[in-house]
């Protein structure tokens, strides 16, 4: 795959995101579901870190080069990070003081097209992840951001679901602690992704120097 062709996937899932978003912070308002609203502030973090990557991917188009993704990670760890906070004591909070259901009709169609979306997304990046660039970092970043994404819809709809269909609102309140250890695992992995890429941008820096000074030779 091109490197114009990564930049059109990275495009495609950050327009795909920021619907995401949209329709989850939609479904985090019409239904009261802590799950939900874990989901959509998971949501806005993914785009968070789309964006920057974004940038980056348009940079490496114009020199013909890898995606360099730093930047990006280093973007995306405050917000999973603080996501992940969030996402748990707002889950506790919930489960001490359970609270109920609003419009848990409009979240089920809202949370149904927010899992095609990202599913799609998913399908995309994953198909750039078996094409020629499954070695550039950007698409395996773009790849693990899309797969949490779907997760967290995913997690978000079944606790949305189980709370609306037993009553029992430790489902939604537990669901919301779910998605934050999932955003928490996210920053921890964006933590290895960020020593991995210095490492790679340090070699690639050596190596240019060296084949800089040898030319002079």
């Amino acid at each position: 795959m091109a490197d114009m062709d990564a930049l059109k996937v990275i495009l495609g899932s950050v327009v795909a995101n920021l619907g995401i978003v949209a329709a989850m912070f939609f479904a985090a308002s019409m239904t009261n579901s802590a799950a939900v609203w874990a989901g959509a502030i998971l949501s806005l973090a993914v785009c968070g870190i789309q964006v920057p990557l974004l940038v980056a991917a348009r940079d490496a188009a114009d020199r013909g080069g890898r995606i360099q993704p730093l930047r990006a990670i280093f973007s995306g760890l405050l917000p999973f990070g603080g996501g992940g906070v969030f996402a748990v004591i707002n889950g506790l909070r919930h489960l001490w003081n359970p609270q109920t259901l609003s419009d848990p009709v409009s979240g089920y169609i809202a949370l149904c097209g927010v899992v095609g979306i990202s599913g799609y997304a998913l399908m995309r990046s994953y198909n750039a992840l078996e094409g020629a660039q499954a070695q550039d970092p950007g698409v395996s970043m773009l790849f693990a951001q899309n797969a949490v994404a779907t997760l967290s819809a995913a997690i978000a709809f079944a606790a949305l679901a189980a709370h609306h269909g037993t009553g029992v609102a430790a489902y939604d309140a537990n669901g919301s602690i779910a998605v934050g250890v999932l955003m928490f695992g996210m920053a921890v992995w964006l933590t290895g992704a960020a020593q991995s890429a210095a490492g790679q941008s340090a070699a690639g820096q050596s190596a240019a120097g060296q084949s800089g000074m040898a030319s002079q030779e």
